[in-house]
């Protein structure tokens, strides 16, 4: 019996960072995407790029200023003696308020760098993308559209996936505040177009045309 718990809060152990760092990723892209109302469950994101991402909000002093007093909490209460004991019983416990504060300090930090970035595409201040589409067989007033923001260079990347690449044709005369959503495929084809409009008090001041 000693022997199957110890083995099960060894795999719990050797799970828990990558699962960890797994959810701070997820957690931020899912916060970027959705400053542009796209529903992260529904885009084909790479595991690796779950894990690249991650870094984002685990790098932040909120976090890992979090990390360090989780730690520093641990080091005493088992290099203290009269707290060894107390803290032997009390373990699961500890692990779990820890990891729970732990979480909600990523969620916070996600939510704000991912805030941050979603900031740098709307003000237009993220890479210029001139992503090629194929010409329909057809009139299509999308494609034409979508031309149309390429030529006067307002076209921003959000995100590129495997399959889909994600960018915002900002408004000509309200950049930061009104917007198109495009999701181009690989194949060089529109899969879909949407209009987004950001809920925002600031001004044009830091608003690049």
């Amino acid at each position: 019996m000693t022997g199957t718990r110890t083995a099960i809060v060894e795999a719990v152990a050797a799970a828990a960072p990558l699962a960890f760092v797994y959810f701070s990723g997820w957690a931020y892209l899912s916060a970027y995407l959705g400053d542009f109302d796209i529903d992260a469950t529904q885009v084909d994101i790479s595991i690796a790029t779950v894990l690249v991402y991650a870094f984002v909000p685990i790098w932040t002093w909120k976090v890992l200023g979090t990390v360090a007093v989780l730690a520093l909490v641990y080091l005493l209460a088992v290099m203290w003696r009269p707290l060894v004991k107390p803290a032997r019983r009390a373990a699961p416990v500890m692990l779990l308020v820890g990891s729970v504060v732990l979480l909600f300090a990523v969620k916070e930090s996600a939510g704000a760098e991912a805030y941050r970035m979603a900031l740098l595409v709307w003000q237009g201040n993220k890479s210029i993308s001139n992503i090629v589409v194929k010409l329909p067989d057809k009139p299509d007033q999308t494609y034409d559209a979508y031309k149309s923001c390429k030529d006067s260079r307002r076209l921003r990347q959000i995100l590129g996936t495997n399959d889909t690449m994600y960018v915002l044709c900002r408004n000509e005369y309200l950049p930061c505040w009104h917007a198109v959503l495009y999701a181009v495929r690989n194949d060089g084809t529109i899969a879909y177009s949407a209009e987004r409009r950001r809920q925002d008090n600031g001004t044009m001041e830091s608003c690049k045309a």
